[in-house]
């Protein structure tokens, strides 16, 4: 990811797994340039719905970031999510399960997240909206 930021993919995966598995950043900024570089993707790509689904998950992980979560972006990149992927649900699928992840595999009772709380609660919410 730091040799190619535009791999906003790569960056999201990155950044989730050393949430989950330190509880924290070490270098929260990332979070911020991953969370850009899909807002670009989006724009110069009105066909691109995989940058939404990178976005929402990015939106959710902005507490490890030191950020609030902002749950009326979450529902602006979701809709755009499925304004962008109209009848082809699998990528709408595709983004619920890797948020279902912070609901039924990356929670605080199966030791993730150390010294902090988990994202479920979000999570749970995010989830609902791509039902």
């Amino acid at each position: 990811f730091r040799s190619h930021p535009e791999s906003h993919w790569h960056g999201i995966q990155q950044i989730s797994l050393e949430a989950v598995l330190n509880g924290c950043l070490s270098r929260p900024r990332e979070l911020d340039l991953i969370r850009w570089t899909t807002e670009l993707a989006i724009d110069n790509d009105p066909k691109d719905y995989w940058s939404c689904g990178t976005l929402v998950e990015a939106l959710l992980l902005a507490p490890i970031g030191g950020q609030q979560v902002d749950m009326e972006a979450i529902h602006d990149a979701v809709q755009a999510l499925r304004n962008r992927a109209g009848t082809d649900s699998f990528p709408i699928e595709s983004t619920r399960r890797q948020i279902n992840r912070y609901n039924t595999w990356w929670t605080k009772g199966n030791g993730y997240f150390p010294g902090m709380a988990d994202l479920s609660h979000v999570s749970t919410e995010i989830v609902a909206l791509l039902a």
